[in-house]
């Protein structure tokens, strides 16, 4: 019992025939006497033999096997693989087998590669007649702390589809157990080591004596940590009285770093070169010894190995209690190295690992219980000096910077969760590029920044997949560039936009059953698949538990491996390279490929070939295939169309270029009979089409010259083929193997030849051959109908979120749609889309990182300026992304609207009305979590005027239901206040994209995040700002890096628009024109104090000083105007007099209505004034013309013709011209000094020109004037408070531009936002979607009532019909029994006389809702008709109300007239 080394042998189960195993599987027991040996042909499927616990003590042991092989054909040849299981069964579930608490550490694959050099042909080293010890990588584990029962050791054996007839057999002898202990087993020449692995290290050969030689039972890893450059791995183990803390040199000797791929040269290839190595250790410290188990204490190591961070996590299993008088273990060491020494080899003594002081002076980490790592955002660019350390205790997150020395960041503080470790635990595991998730009992799962603290998204669980909530060891991870979430909840994995939360795609887990044991989730193969550890059990694919691997695109399953034991996935940042796992179990620390760990049913062989070069035509395959199933396939080549293609035919289109497969399946009886929908092929003779299947994977393969298309067969009668691969490309051979693989051989490069990604059919290299099959599919689907049709909706959605080359993103499905768009093609690709973005496949969500090529709305839209047809496609994705927006509550999907949203509304361009109605669609976006914006917000209060000393700088603390319309930004931190529940309005989301862009293009959102944590900045003061501010001002250029949307007067009729607009007004705005209204404001102090002291002063100082400080400002007004008028042209002519004092009021809504009637009343009476002034001027000449004018030769002077005329009858009217027009305008004022005289003179001209005059200006001008006023009144009246928000927007740019330029500005405020959100009542949303729908459809009301009608009237006929059935079957009941002879005539008679009622009842029926329709129409005509009624009356009395006011007032001016008085200055 006590021996280093214990051998059995083993003895076959005498079982009776009915029980057993299969014939294909044996099971022994091991015993101590001899016993010949086992023999595995090709026909055993698997092995096992079982030890009881009583036959060893306790300790870690190696496991070694005698092997030896027959004659015949070496096994090598037709053997895959050998899987060797482990399993433990212990004394409280003695009912069945349990894997071993390592989780699949107890399985270990030897593959072909391994097995060919382990039955290598030199016998001497291995013994006697040529038997070979094979020494697994596989440990054997007993502790006291789980009593074990027995063990059972399996061996399964996976062999290749062609077996030959003289296959030898493999011998197994016997099993050897061998303690783990330093200095055993190190150099033994019998045994072939099983080496599965790139490098291997174990603890209990750290080459340190002094240490491993007191071990008695072995040491077994505790946790472990990879530097992140790959040169140095920490672990952390446990011996029989201390904790061991060791540093590894993982480099190899030629310092190649496997891990991290960034010397150059492929770590696959070097590794087969240079084989497997050791790690040597090169540094360590003892730990003070603590009873701890697996995960209660974790170590992180920094990016160069120049600390080791030990933390202390094993507090979530205190009370509270022991939590107060618990003393942490948490240290952080330092780690020197000697740059003289070759890299991977050992000192000459152990090194030690310093403890660190630089860390102790943070409050933050004195006696720190929680979690903890190091943390570099950019792994392509890593900065050392740039290097954090994050630290969760469960409430808060802190960041610190421990470069040179430790110094915090900020802190980020969490929702607490109810388990608050293990939600730290996958804070850790997901942590990538700079972001974290975490998540809260309410399904919300929130985004933040790590070195900014900033939060950048949040969103909740999608409702469609079920209300689940959250656990605590459900993964979260992202994409190693940061762009992609993934997270697992409850048997759902999904992907989603980090930056937005948008849902991408979804994985439901095969079997719910094990959904709970989903332990990791990792993304692998630079970000294009997705590793999944989740335990998933299957016979199928033998014993042990096995992981998924997912196509991160479309969730589909690639392979599945077998979980070796604690491991992560190792960075891969090359998409396609090699791909790594580190894996710990009990002493060993292993790097492994991924590709040796993919397992495979035992009852599918692997149809990958490699590289095939003994290739055929397709055309010589058959065109009739039998399944395994016994279904019988059949594919015929038809000219004549068939389903919607007959149709296109029938209408009269030309399709002489269509061809179909028609596939007919037959059961294995030949009893029935299915033909499925035809596959159109458009534009090939039948003669140049092949139609075959392969039969090793049931496809079915269309070829052509120029396009290929393979599909999957069903395996039952009613079951639909299935889209696996479309592709279009010129001048390629299409070639099948021997193993009916598809490839593809281009015609001038005869030996270029790969295979058909069926599985990923778009990939980086093939995307231009997928996107021209995409657009062939779309003249295919026209074709096309029912199964057909979906399945080609089915295989292009599932790849349209795909973006295989990130240097070219107009390589999507979407993007190449729209670039191909050409005005013949509109109908189809217009069908298309809709089709496509309507199914469930087409679920399309924008990108990130949007630019102007790879949106497919600005494709369209600049295709309009030549083609104005590709408005029709544009406007179908623009309902798409506002009805997804508003159906998902996610306003991302109004990017690509927001990116090329000037464009849309460009007065210049045609589709304006178009414009109009997209932004009025794009108000009243719901928000993803009313509860989460209602916790974490802060409300941007409108400035008031306070009169208490107290309040004047402080914020308003009103609550949320105490504001009106309230404008809501969020906060990092959580607020909790039970009286917000009294705010029932709902809630609704917009962003700054809506209101302006960046001067580049980009949008504002792409640089700003949700919320910030603010924190104090060392910035100038406030009079430093002022005149950084003048002198920015000031400037020629502007550097102006926001601009707004050209945004029509109409456009501000929009709730979302309004909300922005009074959010920066309450913010910045408002700040911004107070100081700039101030300094006018001093500026027209100085004037009137100048002319007061000018007017009033009797001593008339010197003001020389004053003019000087008038003229400079006056100055800089005028400079400011040039600018406005240079950089502005056409925004300057719109707002004009923008800096005299009225104007500038303007942003009060009380001045802005006065203002804004004023100038609409001067703008619209412009036409006026010159026909007035020519009616003056008309009337002047005919005046002077009758008192001045001169018919003779010689004419006296006035004052000769004054003196000869009496007194009364002398001229006054003034003879120079400007004092006659003056004279004739006052005319209308009373002021008739000038012709008293004359109009008491007998002088009928005269008196007839006065009547026209006094006609024409009192009577018809001044009420044409009046006329003119009040409809301008009335217009402004409706829309001055748009004029309003205008105003209030230009200053809100020049602040927003200006807070670009002042130093620290937007750093230290938390004013702008990506998002702000606004509040409405259900009522307010309703009327405004009732008055969207109005604009859309003028005659909305009568349609909608006549909708209504014929809805009633359909179920009212309905209802007629259905009686008048019941009622007939009655009557004719009688008959048919009465008469049994004759039933037929009853039956006749019965249907005609249905007939009959049906047909009166249409009739009656199509004449009632004509009827009710006119009535309708009358009843409307008759209302508008009232209105315009009234409206006119209500104009008459308005005109005849300021008649009676202007006769009352020139009444009373005539009589101050006659009276000689002098009325002019009134």
């Amino acid at each position: 019992m006590g021996a280093l080394a214990l051998r059995w042998y083993f003895d076959e189960y005498k079982v009776d025939a009915s029980g057993g195993p299969p014939k294909n599987e044996s099971e022994f027991q091991c015993c101590i006497e001899p016993h010949p040996p086992v023999t595995i042909t090709a026909s055993t499927r698997s092995i096992r033999w079982r030890l009881k616990a009583s036959d060893f003590d306790d300790g870690l042991y190696d496991i070694v096997l005698g092997i030896s092989t027959t004659a015949g054909q070496q096994p090598i040849d037709w053997i895959e693989s050998i899987t060797f299981a482990l399993f433990k069964r212990d004394i409280y579930n003695d009912w069945k087998i349990e894997p071993s608490e390592a989780r699949g550490a107890c399985l270990k694959i030897i593959t072909q590669r391994e097995f060919k050099r382990m039955c290598g042909a030199d016998t001497e080293a291995g013994g006697v007649g040529g038997l070979l010890r094979w020494k697994l990588h596989q440990q054997l584990t007993r502790t006291r702390d789980r009593p074990l029962h027995s063990v059972t050791f399996e061996l399964e054996i996976r062999t290749s589809a062609e077996i030959p007839s003289n296959a030898g057999a493999i011998m197994l002898h016997f099993m050897d157990i061998r303690r783990n202990l330093y200095g055993l087993n190190l150099d033994d020449p019998s045994t072939r080591l099983h080496r599965p692995f790139l490098w291997s290290l174990n603890v209990n050969q750290g080459h340190y004596p002094e240490d491993d030689k007191k071990v008695k039972k072995g040491k077994e890893i505790l946790h472990f940590a990879i530097s992140g450059n790959g040169s140095h791995a920490a672990t952390l183990s446990c011996a029989d009285r201390y904790l061991l803390l060791d540093l590894w040199d993982i480099r190899d000797p030629a310092e190649l770093s496997i891990i991290s791929g960034q010397s150059g040269v492929d770590p696959s290839q070097h590794a087969v070169q240079a084989g497997p190595y050791t790690p040597k250790s090169c540094a360590g410290i003892h730990v003070p010894f603590r009873k701890v188990t697996k995960g209660a204490i974790d170590v992180s190591i920094s990016w160069d190995a120049s600390q080791v961070a030990l933390v202390d996590s094993s507090a979530v299993h205190l009370s509270t209690d022991e939590r107060a008088t618990y003393r942490s273990i948490f240290r952080v060491f330092q780690h020197f190295t000697d740059q003289s020494l070759t890299p991977g080899t050992a000192p000459p003594g152990r090194g030690n690992l310093v403890p660190a002081t630089t860390y102790q002076h943070n409050p933050q980490l004195r006696n720190f219980l929680g979690r903890g790592k190091y943390h570099i955002s950019s792994r392509k660019s890593p900065k050392v000096k740039k290097e954090l350390f994050i630290a969760c205790d469960g409430q808060a997150v802190h960041v610190f910077g421990v470069y040179q020395s430790w110094t915090h960041r900020h802190t980020i503080l969490l929702d607490l969760p109810q388990e608050k470790d293990l939600y730290s635990s996958r804070l850790f595991s997901g942590l990538r590029f700079r972001y974290f998730a975490w998540s809260n009992e309410s399904n919300e799962v929130s985004v933040w920044d790590v070195e900014d603290g900033s939060l950048v998204s949040f969103f909740t669980w999608p409702e469609h997949l079920g209300h689940r909530r959250f656990e605590g060891r459900t993964p979260i991870t992202f994409s190693d560039d940061g762009s992609i979430l993934l997270m697992c909840q409850k048997g759902y994995i999904t992907t989603n936009w980090t930056a937005s939360g948008t849902l991408l795609n979804s994985f439901v887990v095969p079997d719910q059953e094990y959904y709970q044991f989903i332990r990791d989730l990792q993304f692998i193969r630079g970000g294009s698949q997705i590793i999944v550890n989740m335990s998933f059990q299957d016979a199928e694919y033998g014993r042990g538990e096995f992981g998924l691997i997912l196509d991160s695109v479309n969730m589909s399953v690639l392979d599945r491996f077998s979980i070796p034991g604690d491991y992560f996935a190792q960075h891969s940042p090359v998409v396609g390279s090699g791909q790594y796992l580190v894996a710990a179990h009990n002493s060993n620390l292993d790097l492994l490929r991924l590709d040796d760990r993919i397992v495979r049913p035992f009852s599918r062989s692997d149809p990958k070939c490699g590289r095939c070069t003994d290739l055929v035509r397709p055309w010589t395959l058959r065109s009739d295939y039998t399944s395994p199933a016994g279904l019988q396939f059949k594919a015929e080549i038809c000219q004549a169309a068939v389903g919607a293609a007959a149709a296109v035919m029938r209408q009269g289109k030309d399709d002489r270029g269509l061809t179909t497969v028609v596939v007919t399946v037959t059961d294995r009886n030949g009893m029935l009979s299915v033909q499925k929908p035809a596959i159109p092929v458009r534009g090939y003779d039948m003669r140049h089409i092949n139609a075959v299947f392969l039969e090793s994977c049931s496809r079915l393969v269309i070829r052509s010259h120029q396009f290929l298309m393979i599909w999957g067969l069903p395996t039952t009668l009613e079951g639909d083929l299935t889209l696996l691969l479309a592709y279009k490309a010129e001048r390629i051979h299409w070639r099948v193997c021997r193993h009916q693989q598809v490839y593809a051989q281009d015609y001038m490069a005869e030996e270029m030849v790969w295979c058909m990604p069926v599985e990923r059919p778009f990939s980086r290299r093939n995307s231009i051959r997928f996107l021209d099959g995409v657009i062939t599919l779309i003249d295919i689907f026209r074709g096309t109908t029912g199964a057909c049709r979906n399945e080609v909706l089915r295989y292009i959605g599932r790849h349209i979120n795909s973006y295989p080359n990130p240097d070219d993103p107009t390589e999507s499905v979407l993007a190449k749609i729209c670039i191909e768009w050409r005005p013949e093609v509109y109908d189809s690709f217009k069908e298309f889309v809709v089709a496509l973005l309507a199914s469930p496949h087409g679920s399309w969500a924008p990108r990130i990182d949007f630019d102007k090529r790879s949106n497919p709305l600005c494709i369209l839209l600049d295709k309009t300026t030549t083609q104005p047809k590709a408005i029709g496609l544009a406007k179908v994705i623009i309902d798409y992304c506002i009805q997804q927006a508003k159906a998902e509550k996610d306003p991302h999907f109004l990017s690509p609207i927001m990116q090329c949203l000037p464009e849309l509304i460009d007065q210049e361009r045609p589709h304006q009305e178009l414009a109009r109605k997209t932004l009025q669609r794009l108000a009243y976006i719901p928000v993803k979590s009313r509860s989460f914006i209602l916790d974490h917000h802060s409300i941007a209060y409108q400035p008031e005027l306070r009169f208490h000393p107290k309040f004047w700088w402080h914020a308003q603390g009103r609550s949320l239901h105490e504001c009106k319309d309230p404008v809501l930004q969020l906060t990092t931190i959580k607020h909790t206040n039970s009286i917000n529940d009294n705010f029932t309005r709902s809630l609704f989301v917009t962003s700054f994209d809506l209101l302006w862009r960046r001067k580049d293009g980009s949008p504002v959102s792409s640089s700003t995040v949700l919320a910030r944590e603010m924190r104090a900045q060392k910035s100038a003061s406030w009079l430093y700002n002022l005149v950084f501010q003048i002198w920015q001002k000031l400037k020629l250029n502007g550097n102006a890096k926001v601009e707004c949307h050209p945004f029509s007067l109409q456009a501000f009729d929009n709730p979302a628009i309004a909300a922005l607009i009074r959010y920066k007004w309450n913010t910045i705005g408002f700040k911004y024109w107070l100081v700039r209204f101030l300094c006018q404001c001093c500026f027209y102090i100085l004037v009137l104090v100048t002319v007061f002291i000018q007017v009033y002063s009797s001593s008339h100082p010197v003001l020389m000083p004053v003019y000087v400080a008038i003229i400079s400002v006056a100055s800089v007004f005028i400079w400011l105007e040039l600018l406005q008028l240079i950089n502005e042209k056409k925004k300057y002519v719109s707002i004009q007099y923008y800096n005299y004092q009225l104007f500038e009021l303007r942003v009060i809504k009380s001045v802005c209505h006065f203002v804004t009637i004023i100038i609409r009343v001067v703008s619209e009476i412009r036409v006026f004034f010159f026909i007035f002034a020519g009616g003056i001027l008309g009337f002047t000449i005919a005046i002077l013309h009758l008192l001045r004018a001169c018919i003779y030769e010689s004419c006296p002077s006035d004052d000769e013709l004054n003196a000869m005329l009496p007194e009364n009858q002398a001229v006054v009217f003034p003879r120079n011209f400007y004092s006659a027009i003056s004279s004739t305008y006052f005319f209308m004022g009373g002021r008739y000094n000038a012709i008293d005289n004359q109009l008491s003179m007998d002088n009928w001209p005269f008196h007839t020109m006065m009547i026209i005059y006094f006609f024409f200006t009192v009577i018809l001008m001044l009420n044409v004037l009046i006329a003119l006023i009040n409809l301008a009144f009335n217009e402004s009246d409706g829309t001055w408070h748009l004029t309003w928000l205008e105003n209030r927007l230009r200053y809100i740019e020049s602040a927003e531009n200006m807070s670009y330029q002042i130093p620290g500005f937007r750093e230290t405020h938390d004013w702008f936002p990506r998002e702000i959100y606004y509040s409405a009542t259900p009522r307010q949303v309703k009327d405004y979607e009732r008055d969207l729908q109005g604009d859309d459809s003028p005659s909305s009301i009568v349609s909608a009532t006549t909708t209504t009608t014929l809805l009633n009237q359909q179920q009212q006929q309905s209802q007629v019909v259905s009686r008048s059935d019941s009622m007939l079957s009655q009557n004719l009941t009688r008959p048919s029994t009465e008469k049994n002879d004759t039933p037929v005539e009853g039956e006749e008679e019965w249907r005609r006389q249905r007939e009959m009622v049906l047909e009166r009842l249409k009739e009656e029926m199509r004449e009632e809702v004509r009827r009710e329709f006119q009535e309708s129409q009358s009843q409307l005509e008759q209302r508008l008709q009232l209105q315009m009624t009234r409206q006119q009356e209500l104009f008459q009395e308005q005109l005849i109300e300021q008649q009676r006011w202007l006769v009352q007032y020139f009444s009373g001016v005539s009589a101050g007239g006659a009276g000689g008085g002098d009325v002019g200055g009134m």
